[in-house]
């Protein structure tokens, strides 16, 4: 394995999965001190955190979209107005997925 595809395993397995280092380096067979100098090179710890908040933000926000998709599929209603299946579709599909994401 090349030194960059190890880096890039490394940084999936610290940033996506939340490996510790040290068991990155036993998996991997790569030095305590290389993949200290990795992370604080390549900012692995910003990287964590911002996928981190994404997921936080996109739990948050999955609710609110499914309200007004529900919102418009009502004024639809209101209005005497075809909705597009597809547009129920998604939010049938969105209704089941929010128990999963939370």
């Amino acid at each position: 394995m090349t030194k960059y595809n190890q880096l890039t395993q490394a940084e999936h397995m610290y940033v996506y999965e939340k490996q510790p280092l040290d068991l990155i380096g036993v998996k991997l067979g790569i030095s305590r001190r290389t993949l200290f100098y990795w992370k604080k090179e390549y900012n692995w710890d910003k990287k964590r955190f911002e996928v981190e908040h994404t997921k936080y933000s996109f739990c948050e926000e999955l609710p609110d979209f499914a309200r007004k998709m529900m919102q418009k599929i009502s004024n639809d209603i209101d209005k005497n107005q075809k909705t597009p299946p597809p547009e129920i579709y998604s939010l049938i599909n969105i209704l089941k997925e929010i128990p999963f994401v939370k």
